[in-house]
């Protein structure tokens, strides 16, 4: 019974801050929301398929440790290298995917940012929820509830916060023109995400031995992720930018224009609203959406000029945009 009860307050501490973050992470790509697919199969990815690749590999590359035993040496080779790389690596593939297969809906730093960051959260999912179930089950519900609170409220960034930097270098790499800066920021990316994951393993490895290297942990987890912060305010201003002198030429309202750039962070709809209400709202948001969406197509064309099929799709954004003008 304990077991059970343990299993369903486990999932729920790991579930409940995982959606508030997941949404955090949603509202901050305000202009130009990326698809729910994409979305969702970038966080499946993470708490899925990376965690099982990830144990696969740290079990395989942990054999030739063995000979250290349990000391000191093999807990941070082990943590501090070989789980940091193979976690980073493991995670870094759906956004090499998306990067590749999906570039239409990949383009800029918000968007590597954004999937970057639900890559992690995903994997910072499962991992918890194994977490607490063998602290509880080993040492009691006295360091269940600290573990819960280090992991969930003052480690819950981590894993996005690392993964975002991967994803931060693809973005970079997206919209480079330089061939040279297109190969150099991924990998700068993927190395600062396998560097502040290390950090934060070390520390956390020897905090049995002195706190102070659990506080240089936190140092740098909320020193990074502040500075993500920064590049996400940022970018806002720069797409802000974007959407004024890209939409300035189209033939749309000038209210439309500065409704879009100016949105409002969130819009909710009331539930009891009349059918007609809710479909000139719905219509609404997404011309709003396919403004946004036109700006930036448009920058990218003049930024690295032709790609395939992209013409076209500006073309059937206007297209639509001409169909909801009428609607709302």
């Amino acid at each position: 019974m304990t077991l059970v009860i343990g299993f369903v307050l486990s999932t729920a501490a790991t579930l409940i801050p995982t959606l508030l973050y997941v949404g955090l992470v949603w509202w901050c790509d305000r202009f130009e929301r990326e698809p729910w697919p994409l979305l969702a199969a970038t966080f499946l990815w993470g708490a899925l398929p990376a965690v099982v690749f990830a144990v696969i590999a740290e079990l395989l590359l942990d054999i030739p440790l063995d000979a250290l035993g349990s000391s000191m040496v093999y807990e941070l080779v082990s943590s501090g290298g070989i789980a940091s790389i193979v976690e980073e690596i493991v995670k870094a593939i759906a956004l090499l995917g998306l990067f590749l297969l999906a570039r239409s809906e990949f383009d800029g730093l918000l968007d590597g940012i954004v999937y970057g960051a639900l890559v992690g959260f995903g994997f910072a999912m499962t991992e918890n929820l194994f977490y607490f179930m063998t602290v509880l089950s080993e040492e009691g519900w006295g360091t269940w509830i600290v573990v819960v609170f280090l992991r969930t409220v003052v480690f819950g960034f981590n894993h996005a916060f690392f993964t975002s930097l991967t994803g931060l270098g693809l973005g970079v790499a997206r919209m480079a023109r330089d061939r040279w800066l297109r190969w150099l920021t991924p990998p700068l990316g993927l190395g600062g995400a396998i560097f502040f994951h290390a950090i934060h393993n070390v520390g956390a490895s020897l905090a049995d031995v002195t706190c102070m290297t659990l506080g240089i942990s936190v140092l740098a987890d909320w020193g990074g992720i502040w500075i993500v912060i920064a590049i996400i305010l940022l970018s806002w201003e720069q797409e802000r930018q974007i959407l004024r002198e890209f939409l300035e030429d189209e033939a749309i309202p000038i209210e439309d224009r500065q409704a879009v750039t100016y949105a409002r962070l969130w819009q909710r709809v009331p539930l009891v609203a009349p059918v007609a209400s809710r479909t000139r709202s719905s219509a609404r948001r997404e011309y709003h959406q396919l403004l946004a969406e036109l700006a930036l197509r448009k920058h990218r064309l003049a930024r690295l000029g032709e790609e395939p099929g992209l013409r076209q799709e500006i073309d059937r954004i206007r297209g639509r945009l001409q169909v909801l003008r009428r609607q709302i």
